[in-house]
């Protein structure tokens, strides 16, 4: 996950990049929503599976995390 942070605190494309750069220059807590929204988007990209090192820190990621995952999931089982 950090490494993943790191590569979008320094990608002027990505839109919230000046706020994970900020938090890791200042050694802060990148908000949860973001690391959940970065994960979602790279477990998309790998076709639903990855193993991630790193996370969750802590209950708040967690159950970010959940939430949005569950809402994916029900979303897409309404879909399909």
């Amino acid at each position: 996950v950090k490494k993943m942070l790191t590569e979008k605190a320094r990608d002027p494309e990505y839109r919230h990049h000046g706020i994970i750069e900020k938090c890791l220059e200042k050694r802060f807590e990148v908000p949860a929503s973001l690391i959940v929204e970065l994960l979602e988007n790279e477990i998309k990209a790998v076709g639903g599976w990855a193993i991630i090192s790193g996370f969750p820190n802590d209950t708040e990621q967690l159950a970010e995390f959940e939430r949005k995952v569950f809402i994916s999931v029900r979303l897409h089982n309404i879909k399909g």
